[in-house]
């Protein structure tokens, strides 16, 4: 895996001015449920064939709309937008596959893909080791792993992000800004 610097060099100076306006924002109750949403629709919970009680589907978003930020504002500035993109980018890639997701487990994939995003583009991901992670989330560290070990597999061990596509969900996050800035 690349390091971090190294996995964002194609970056051009506009890019990275770009994403410099995002950080003001990590903290924001308004972004988390804006990830938070993205994070259902990845997955199909908004528009899907198969019956899912309304009731534990509102419970799901509420518990994942808080985890998610809580993780965002715990693990701010450590893990920075460029890792929340790439972890976007992953969990969208499961809700395109076949891997099943069951209800509830939202904030878990979340958590999952964003440790992973943090390991790719942080070769050393000193700042966060799993036990902090535990910490944030209330996880245990064997679970933690264990959902890790899962959500590899689901991507089948892909992890490349194409600049290209890093580039374009930055511009999705961006021409959507009216729903998450404060």
């Amino acid at each position: 895996m690349k390091s971090h610097l190294a996995m964002l060099d194609f970056l051009t100076p506009n890019d990275r001015s770009t994403l410099s306006r995002f950080t003001s924002y990590a903290h924001s109750q308004r972004f988390a449920a804006f990830v938070n949403d993205l994070l259902f629709q990845f997955l199909g919970r908004d528009a899907t064939n198969e019956p899912i009680d309304p009731q534990a589907l509102a419970a799901a978003r509420e518990l994942s709309a808080n985890l998610v930020h809580s993780v965002i504002k715990s693990s701010f500035p450590v893990v920075t937008f460029p890792v929340l993109v790439v972890a976007m980018i992953f969990i969208k890639d499961i809700g395109s596959s076949k891997f099943p997701v069951a209800t509830g487990s939202e904030p878990h994939l979340f958590v999952i893909a964003l440790m992973i995003a943090y390991k790719y583009c942080d070769d050393a991901a000193s700042g966060l080791p799993t036990k902090e992670w535990s910490r944030i989330t209330g996880l245990a560290p064997a679970l933690l792993a264990s959902l890790e070990r899962e959500f590899c597999a689901a991507i089948e061990y892909n992890f490349y992000v194409d600049p290209d596509l890093f580039r374009e969900w930055v511009a999705y996050f961006e021409n959507h800004a009216e729903l998450w800035q404060e």
